[in-house]
């Protein structure tokens, strides 16, 4: 019996809803991770002045990022995409760090729109505009992550309508 065009958009529809459920918990982790990290990365477990890069916050925010990017690709691997997961490590590895680049990029561009080209350079309208470059970042790495990062499909599944078979003929 046939799976019907209904039947396989309700389980595609229910299994993209799981992964979107799944990445929005992995990203709203990753952000405490980043956060987490960077404070550590600055003021260290024991307060001020005893982080590693107590005197460089740039490169501690970017060693944070850096710690809360592998989270994502390890939990998205492991558990958001674990069906759709690569066999070759670096090449996925790759890809999501520079997805998550791009990511970054459009947030960046979202705030300097704001800025350099409306002039809504109060800190309401950039915390807007990034809020919107946060959401359009995240879009794209659904996206790109779905499209290119995690596209090894495992043995699909879904039961196949039987091959007939033509009978021999006899003589």
């Amino acid at each position: 019996m046939s799976t019907s065009l209904r039947d396989r958009l309700r389980g595609w529809w229910g299994m993209f809803l799981a992964e979107a459920a799944k990445f929005g918990v992995v990203g709203g982790i990753g952000v405490f991770v980043d956060m987490g990290a960077y404070a550590f990365f600055r003021y260290g477990w024991f307060g001020p002045e005893h982080g590693p890069l107590y005197t460089h916050a740039k490169l501690a925010s970017v060693a944070a990022t850096a710690v809360a990017t592998l989270f994502s690709w390890v939990c998205n691997r492991y558990w958001t995409f674990r069906d759709k997961r690569s066999d070759d490590l670096v090449r996925e590895g790759l890809l999501f760090a520079a997805f998550n680049v791009v990511g970054a990029l459009i947030t960046v561009a979202c705030v300097a729109l704001a800025i350099d080209v409306l002039h809504a350079d109060a800190l309401t309208w950039e915390s807007v505009a990034r809020g919107v470059g946060i959401g359009l970042g995240t879009l794209f790495r659904f996206w790109a992550y779905r499209r290119f990062v995690f596209v090894h499909e495992l043995q699909d599944l879904t039961p196949q309508p039987a091959e007939r078979s033509v009978p021999a003929r006899r003589g």
